[in-house]
């Protein structure tokens, strides 16, 4: 198991240090910074890290239990939660035939829409923080990774939002499978020069 790594760019807004801190790490589990299996220091070495009280990380922890992104065990601590092993299974199943652009394009353009109306009418202050993050974290100039990163990022945070677990799930697999096609869309982003 993997354990965490420091925290930084933690940013405190006017919002609710509950909202802010879920923010912070839903950010982090959908960029990938924090890797499914990866183990949260304790309760109070993270209410220190944040600088909030504990009963402000019990609020964002339960949020994010909650929304399943970490899983809780007495004893054994806090990890991030690991993707289905359905989700994991459906992807090995299905041939790389099976899994052409055109048919994930068309899955994309079915599910997209419904899970942004469902995003719109359920996102929770945490997750409009984390969106605003990453949205404004894209006006920088990005290599291929990073827009890729950020990319994949937004996409799994406006699932996040819309608290369906199969529609999160698809969304997952639609960015696993249209990874070569982000590859290529992505290459066109180039790195700004300093002169």
């Amino acid at each position: 198991m993997t354990e965490m790594p420091p925290l930084t760019g933690f940013v405190r807004r006017s919002t609710s240090v509950g909202s802010e801190i879920v923010a912070y790490l839903e950010r982090l589990i959908s960029t990938g910074d924090l890797a499914p299996g990866t183990r949260l220091p304790s309760e109070r070495e993270l209410a220190a890290q944040f600088e909030v009280s504990r009963a402000s990380l019990r609020e964002a922890m339960h949020e994010l239990e909650v929304k399943n992104m970490i899983a809780r065990r007495p004893g054994r601590g806090t990890i991030v939660a690991e993707s289905a092993a359905w989700n994991v299974d459906l992807y090995e199943r299905l041939s790389e035939a099976e899994r052409t652009l055109r048919d994930v394009a068309e899955l994309r353009e079915t599910i997209e829409p419904r899970v942004a109306e469902l995003a719109a009418t359920r996102i929770t202050d945490s997750t409009l923080i984390a969106l605003e993050e990453v949205l404004h974290a894209t006006t920088a100039p990005l290599d291929q990774e990073e827009s890729m990163r950020l990319d994949i990022a937004f996409h799994m945070l406006v699932a996040q939002a819309s608290q369906n677990r199969l529609l999160i799930a698809l969304g997952s697999l639609a960015n696993e499978w249209t990874e070569s096609t982000r590859t290529l869309s992505h290459a066109e982003v180039k790195p700004q020069v300093v002169v």
